[in-house]
């Protein structure tokens, strides 16, 4: 975040299904940044881990997992889908 115009420069270019996890008790990150972040991508899954700092993957590795899941199950598909073709995917979920 220490240059947040090159930062936001290279997130336009993402052309991929995200999903955007941020603590909202983050003190490294504001949580201010991930809500304009997400505000100029509104495409993009963004969800706020409540009472949480700055690694919700460590700090709530439950509702992360849960999380993930969901955001799999549902708008990364696509993303496996564009990353590996129908084939992939299909005998994935088999």
């Amino acid at each position: 975040m220490a240059s947040p115009a090159a930062t936001m420069n290279r997130l336009a270019k993402v052309d991929q299904p995200v999903l955007l996890v941020h603590g909202e008790r983050d003190v490294l990150i504001p949580l201010s940044a991930a809500r304009r972040t997400s505000s100029a991508h509104p495409e993009w899954r963004f969800e706020v881990a409540p009472d949480t700092g700055h690694l919700p993957m460590l700090e709530a590795p439950e509702w992360t997992s849960r999380t993930i899941d969901d955001w799999l199950d549902h708008q990364g598909r696509r993303a496996a889908v564009r990353a590996s073709g129908p084939a992939i995917v299909e005998a994935a979920t088999e």
